[in-house]
């Protein structure tokens, strides 16, 4: 279940990203801004699952702390 957990969390971050580049590289606002719709989708994604390892006890207080934090900061780029 962690590496499950682990695998599914490295790859929903990558999609943060990789979504935005896309998105960017097609040209065009509709484009952009629906693969930025993606992205957030993907960034609720991880928080969800820094929850879920939070309350399966694979992280700590202070990692689960630390990583809702720099959650809070990324949601905040988004205006979500």
């Amino acid at each position: 279940m962690k590496f499950g957990l682990t695998s599914q969390i490295r790859r929903a971050t990558v999609s943060i990203e990789s979504n935005i580049a896309e998105g960017y590289a097609l040209g065009t606002a509709p484009n952009y801004l629906r693969h930025l719709n993606i992205s957030v989708g993907s960034l609720a994604e991880v928080e969800c699952q820094i929850e879920v390892s939070h309350d399966l006890n694979y992280l700590n207080d202070k990692d689960y702390n630390q990583l809702i934090e720099f959650h809070v900061k990324l949601a905040t780029c988004y205006n979500v």
